[in-house]
């Protein structure tokens, strides 16, 4: 029995109906989950580009933190790693002791203050006026010139005297009757190879009408510090003296009669105040690679299959352990107090790093120094080994892990134009079958409007 297809229209169906006017299907749809699954491999490349990218940005700040701690250990290296402070108080100065700084006992006495160079005008009423001019000052031996306009107030000239550039400052000052105008220069003292008037000079040439002529004379010469150290006496243009002692500031307050002394004594606390930041630097990195080698959840985006991260793992440790010769009894950080933890970050043990001192203090500003098999060395020569530029290890898989990622992206380029292409397809082909359909729905509408209309006419 042959079969029969039937096509007919129903009244109630929608007039608008997404990607299928003609079929009633919704086209859009089934094409969107076509290409759904056409996407799936380039997914997954997307996926493993931004897994590589992420090894990249962490190999980068692995080479940053590596800087960081080789920063750290020049530092120590350089200006020491033993703490030392100036201990109790004292009268006439205030010390402070640098990284450089050696622990001793010192005589010091200040037997004379710097101070700065001051001029003053004479005695002018509220309402007296400057005859115009010019004001010439030489400070330091630099040469400044003024102008005074005829009939300008001190006020005037103080502020022009402010805005010269000359290194002084420049006010008035009232004592309940008269104005004057004082200048003072901004440094105290003068070249300890010159003399007082060096710091401060000035003359005024005349050539306004009005008010009274300027004049200045000196009320304070210029006076430099002088400060006895162990019987030697030094002269200074600043209060603040830091080249007399090595690594100490000195900040002379008052003039004395008698000597103090003048203690410096090594300061563990110091000391780890100073190792601080080389121990944060270490481990800081020994964290990141912890986490790196020991992911919590997926490795893919990690450098955990990476080998040359756990030889630079293995490689931090030795720095610990590795015997710097010529530094008497404390040879190694481990010896100075640096101890591992369990996660094999690094902390200070305050008991071991004070018998260290106490039994060589010289040694733990040479376990850094030491030319060639110092610390710093070590760590130097460490980080040119893996963030040498173009030919360090993590550099070089800095550039490897950006090739991959140029040859994935240009694969997914090429299969994203795939899918592009794909997907046009499948619309012109649903485009091709709606038409198809909407033509075979004219067809039988006609053919069932023929059959409707022959019906009728044998009716009759």
């Amino acid at each position: 029995m042959a079969s029969t297809a039937t096509i007919s229209s129903s009244s109630t169906a929608p007039v608008f109906q997404a990607g299928g006017l003609a079929s009633g299907l919704d086209t859009n749809s089934i094409v969107d989950s076509l290409v759904s699954i056409a996407q799936l491999p380039l997914t997954a490349l997307q996926q493993n580009q931004s897994d590589l990218n992420t090894q990249i940005s962490t190999l980068g700040d692995l080479i940053s933190k590596l800087g960081a701690l080789e920063s750290a250990g020049k530092d120590l290296a350089t200006n020491g790693a033993l703490g030392v402070t100036a201990q109790g108080s004292y009268s006439a100065f205030s010390a402070t002791a640098g990284s450089s700084a050696v622990a001793g006992s010192y005589s010091v006495q200040v037997t004379s203050l710097a101070q700065a160079a001051k001029a003053r005008s004479q005695a002018y009423a509220p309402t007296d006026v400057v005859t115009g001019g010019t004001l010439s000052l030489t400070v330091q031996g630099a040469a400044y010139s003024i102008a005074i306009g005829d009939g300008a107030t001190l006020g005037d000239i103080a502020t022009a005297i402010n805005q010269s550039g000359a290194p002084v400052s420049a006010v008035v000052l009232n004592d309940g009757t008269n104005n004057y105008l004082s200048v003072t220069a901004a440094d105290t003292g003068y070249p300890v190879s010159g003399s007082p008037s060096d710091a401060l000079s000035y003359s005024v040439t005349t050539t306004g009408t009005q008010g009274k002529a300027l004049s200045l004379q000196t009320v304070q010469a210029a006076q430099n510090a002088s400060v006895q150290v162990d019987g030697l006496t030094f002269t200074r243009q600043s209060n603040v003296v830091n080249d007399v002692l090595p690594g100490v500031t000195l900040m002379l307050k008052a003039q004395e009669t008698a000597p103090e002394t003048l203690v410096l004594a090594n300061d563990p606390s110091a000391t780890q105040a100073n190792l601080q930041t080389f121990v944060s630097a270490y481990n800081a990195i020994v964290s990141e690679l912890s986490q790196q080698l020991n992911p919590a959840g997926s490795r893919s985006s990690t450098l955990a299959d990476d080998n040359s991260i756990r030889f630079l793992q293995s490689q931090m440790q030795q720095i610990l352990t590795s015997a710097v010769p010529g530094t008497s009894s404390v040879h190694t950080l481990a010896e100075l107090g640096l101890k591992t933890n369990e996660d094999g970050t690094l902390s200070i043990d305050q008991a071991t790093l004070t018998n260290a001192i106490a039994k060589s203090p010289g040694a733990v500003n040479s376990l850094f120094s030491t030319t060639g098999s110092g610390v710093s060395a070590l760590v130097t020569n460490l980080v040119d080994l893996y963030a040498t530029a173009n030919t360090g290890i993590l550099t070089a898989d800095q550039s490897t892990l950006q090739d991959r990622v140029k040859g994935l992206k240009a694969q997914a380029d090429a299969l994203q134009s795939q899918i592009d292409t794909y997907r046009q397809t499948l619309l012109n082909e649903f485009a091709a079958m709606e038409n198809t359909v909407s033509a075979l729905k004219t067809a039988g509408n006609y053919i069932s409007a023929l059959f409707s209309g022959s019906s009728s006419s044998s009716g009759k």
